[in-house]
């Protein structure tokens, strides 16, 4: 009986069995579409050990992509790095693929040796996105350990680690939230806590990956007065010392200035002897623009200008709305949803909002509609939770609601837009009027460390205000006419390469400011769907308030207020069981507490 074809796995056995005279046949067969890709000057320029890792990754991502896909130099150099059994350290920018290296670096591994790659990662959702990438796309199975990862040991055996035959379980890449390494605050031990104190375990580690690093500084460390919001991510020294030191670490990410560089160099990435690799982290294909609110950010009429008027679905574009806090995500999507045609089928799904205290089933199902292309939602309204490292296909326009609080967090949240190959976005900050008042002298007082850009003018209390936390170098970002690309890059980041203030995008813009660039005046208003409220709106409409109020009658008395509360919260009801999202979303998502007591106290007595 005749074989058939040979699998993906065989091939990858051949690869990693072949030498540099076979790879490069290899090559010449399969054509230029493979050979005219890669970056032939650098790999030319290495000894023929180095050339044949290189040729070997780009055949093995070949083949597990079935042709159109070869590795760029920063992936060639970082992957070079492992197999040299260096430390590495990666600076690029968001989509730029640092993905890549860790699914190489799996794949050229010997499966008979059964390592384990663990790669750390900071937030739930970016997990599961990473899990389906490394699994769909490369085949490596992958096991996402967080809080809601099942804790029975039949589980663990058959997946992690085998503790009675001391050997791997079936997936031998772990997508782990940090938290998961320690002891927890109410004292319990993570497996994964006792897995790494574990000498058989701890010998099959070949390699550790901190995605996201900055983390360690923006996440783990206490600062300006306030403790830190994850802890776990400045205790990875812990982990580095506790498992043995041939262990290969990497660490990615889009945004190390220099203050949170210095810190990582102080205590997770050696000094010395490690592959240092930074590429631009300047996105081309975005436009940059501030925009100061009216009123605050509170006033919801703010945010119409992100609705297409008239509405189409399909001309809508998909817009992500970064809002910290979590209650007023609720009033936005809530507001611009009563923007939409009051007909409209799948209402609820156009505008959706995204924060942890909603169930997982929900987060799960605003994620999918947003970024599945088939998806309804248009607009997500969102915390944190989506800001680093998630990708999102097709979003073309970002708004920022406040500062930022830092400018790690304005790179990162800005470069959730643009990220399909050929597109471009918006990347607008929403600002309140505050940022333009505040002295930037006051930051350079008595006991400030002047060299963290990100630093508040006093220290901080958890009761502190929104003015209180505006950071000195978004708030001078903010007040000043130099190009918003200039004082991300260069400014922040230190970014001196040639490409880090180059534009391309079909606007022909860079941002709104004045500055050498030629470009077209820049209008706001034509990169947004709806119209933006102005001053001018904010008077029109007092004065029509003013024209109702004559006119209104007094409230309701609260004696006479009780049947209309009844017949309101049988409404509320009907409407609540009716909606097919009913079962992870609450009637005070339809109609609070707050307005359902207004209703019923400023209905007039004749309707």
């Amino acid at each position: 009986m005749a074989s058939g074809p040979p699998t993906v796995a065989q091939h990858l056995e051949i690869l990693r069995r072949s030498s540099h005279a076979d790879l490069l046949s290899l090559i010449s067969q399969i054509g230029p579409e493979l050979h005219d890709k890669l970056p032939r000057s650098y790999v030319e320029s290495l000894p023929e050990v180095d050339q044949t890792i290189c040729l070997r990754a780009a055949l093995v991502l070949w083949a597990t992509r079935g042709g159109g896909y070869v590795p760029r130099e920063m992936q060639l150099r970082a992957i070079l790095g492992d197999r040299h059994r260096q430390d590495v350290n990666v600076t690029a920018g968001t989509g730029s693929g640092k993905t890549l290296p860790i699914a190489l670096n799996i794949l050229l591994d010997d499966p008979a040796h059964q390592y384990i790659t663990i790669t750390f990662s900071p937030l739930k959702r970016l997990q599961e996105s990473q899990r389906l990438e490394f699994e769909e796309l490369f085949g490596i199975p992958t096991a996402v350990i967080n809080d809601t990862t099942p804790r029975d040991p039949t589980w663990w055996n058959e997946n992690v680690w085998n503790n009675r035959r001391k050997v791997p379980g079936r997936r031998r890449h772990l997508l782990v939230t940090v938290e998961q390494a320690f002891k927890s605050r109410e004292g319990h031990f993570p497996p994964l806590y006792l897995l790494l104190r574990n000498p058989y375990f701890a010998r099959r580690i070949v390699r550790v990956s901190v995605d996201e690093v900055h983390s360690v500084y923006t996440s783990g460390t206490p600062l300006y007065g306030l403790p830190a919001f994850r802890p776990a991510w400045a205790r990875l020294p812990e982990v580095k010392a506790l498992i043995p030191k041939s262990v290969n670490w990497s660490f990615y990410t889009a945004t190390l200035p220099p203050h949170i560089r210095k810190v990582l160099i102080q205590t997770l990435i050696p000094s010395k002897d490690f592959v240092d690799i930074f590429i631009t982290t300047n996105r081309k294909n975005l436009v940059y623009a501030t925009h100061c609110m009216v009123k605050s950010m509170d006033e919801l009429r703010n945010y119409r200008c992100f609705i297409r008027n008239p509405f189409v679905l399909d001309a809508q574009p998909h817009i992500l709305i970064f809002v910290d806090n979590v209650n007023l995500t609720t009033r936005i999507s809530s507001y611009l949803r009563s923007l939409l045609p009051s007909g409209l089928s799948g209402r609820e799904k156009i505008v959706m909002h995204y924060n942890s205290q909603m169930s997982e089933e929900y987060l799960q199902s605003a994620h999918q509609e947003f970024t599945d292309p088939k998806g309804k939602c248009r607009i997500l309204v969102t915390t944190s939770g989506q800001s680093v490292g998630v990708d999102f296909p097709n979003v073309e326009i970002v708004c920022n609601v406040g500062i930022p609080p830092t400018g790690v967090d304005a790179i990162q949240r800005g470069g959730r837009g643009g990220r399909q190959p050929g597109s471009q976005a918006l990347f607008v900050i929403f600002h309140e009027p505050f940022a333009n008042e505040i002295d930037l002298g006051e930051y350079k007082g008595r006991g400030i460390d002047l060299n963290d850009p990100d630093r508040p003018r006093n220290k901080l209390k958890t009761s502190s205000n929104r003015r209180d936390r505006a950071p000195y170098f978004m708030t001078q970002l903010i007040q000043s006419s130099e190009c918003i690309r200039r004082q991300l890059n260069k400014n922040y980041l230190n970014d001196e390469s040639d490409e880090s203030l180059s534009f391309s995008n079909k606007w022909g813009l860079c941002c709104d400011r004045d500055h050498a660039f030629d470009h077209p005046e820049f209008d706001l208003t034509s990169l947004l769907p709806g119209q933006i409220f102005t001053l001018e709106d904010l008077e029109k409409s007092k004065a029509a308030e003013a024209e109702v109020k004559k006119t209104r009658n007094k409230f309701r008395p609260t004696a006479e207020r009780g049947y209309l509360e009844y017949e309101v919260n049988k409404w509320l009801r009907a409407t609540h069981k009716a909606d097919p999202l009913r079962s992870f979303r609450n009637p005070h998502l339809i109609l609070s507490d707050d307005e359902r007591r207004t209703l019923d106290a400023r209905m007039t007595k004749n309707g």
